[in-house]
């Protein structure tokens, strides 16, 4: 990925990080975060049905789609658990 294309990765997620905070303010975290795992399912299924040349068959995209999800929350756990223990003592 280019840092263009990361830049703009990192730009779509804030907007919807955005719509999550905002939504919180009407439901509790656990719902919004349940909303956007089930949205972002059925977007990523879209997603590989509607592309042109499907590089992997549908057990492989499931895998790299799970595979890059917890990529990304591994990274992001330790990025916040960093980010929230600033300035305390261990």
């Amino acid at each position: 990925m280019t840092e263009s294309e990361e830049s703009e990765l990192f730009d779509v997620a804030d907007a919807f990080l955005d719509l999550a905070n905002e939504l919180n303010k009407n439901w509790p975290a656990k719902r919004v975060s349940a909303a956007f795992s089930y949205a972002a399912a059925r977007y990523s299924a879209f997603d590989y049905l509607v592309s042109d040349d499907p590089k992997d068959d549908e057990r492989d995209a499931v895998e790299g789609y799970c595979a890059q999800y917890r990529k990304a929350l591994l990274e992001n756990l330790d990025r916040l658990r960093t980010e929230l223990n600033d300035g305390k003592e261990t």
